[in-house]
């Protein structure tokens, strides 16, 4: 079987392969199976079983958990490069996924089975090593996701969140295309409270809230609320 070079590129992106012999490299190849994914998609649901192992050379798929009140939380993204830490727990530990993921930008990726995965992980450190680094690096990510809702000020988040994730319009501007409840969701918290503190940064002159479009008026006003 010849393998693409357009599929040794996208593999490439992850360190497990990279650091793989040649022969193993043939076999991931022959083996990661090419899809994509329309935004909107779920890429799998809380309780279900995990079928397979995704590799994410382009998108972004959002992880989260959903409450009894509707409330959702963001627990990561996947996005190029990356693999997801529950999918992961589930393959390896036989159990079902502990949360919903959905996706936001339309994704590209290469899928492995389960079982070809696990014979990967049993049989090659550098599956291993790669294993261990995405647990440890979700992990690390999930702790300061706890710290900052726990101990972190809104309006110190809220803030961060608008200059890190605005991008610059045609007229020069920076825009945040997203609704107060895609916020809520990212922050963990709710729609009523993002909107409340959105409202304060208005009459501060730092945004300019418009229905799903937030435009950035005084980033410096922001920054010193960080």
């Amino acid at each position: 079987m010849t393998i693409s070079l357009k599929s040794r590129e996208i593999l490439g992106q992850f360190g497990f392969y990279e650091a793989s012999e040649a022969r193993l490299q043939n076999v991931i190849a022959q083996h990661a199976r090419p899809v994509v994914l329309e935004q909107g998609t779920y890429f799998f649901r809380a309780g279900a079983a995990c079928e397979c192992i995704p590799l994410v050379s382009h998108g972004d798929v959002r992880v989260f958990l959903t409450g009894e009140s509707s409330r959702e939380i963001t627990l990561y993204h996947v996005e190029a490069g990356q693999t997801c830490l529950l999918t992961l727990n589930a393959a390896l530990l036989n159990t079902p996924y502990a949360a919903d993921a959905i996706v936001e930008k339309e994704v590209k990726a290469h899928v492995v089975s389960v079982h070809t995965f696990k014979q990967w992980f049993d049989e090659n450190d550098s599956v291993r090593q790669y294993v261990l680094g995405t647990m440890a690096q979700r992990i690390t990510e999930l702790m300061t996701l706890v710290s900052e809702i726990t101990f972190g000020r809104l309006e110190m988040r809220l803030a961060d969140y608008l200059l890190r994730h605005s991008t610059q319009n045609e007229a020069g501007g920076q825009v945040l295309c997203m609704t107060h409840e895609h916020i809520a969701a990212e922050l963990g918290t709710v729609r009523e409270v993002i909107s409340r503190v959105l409202k304060e940064f208005e009459r501060m002159g730092a945004v300019n809230i418009q229905r799903g479009r937030i435009e950035l008026q005084d980033s410096r006003i922001l920054e010193t609320l960080k």
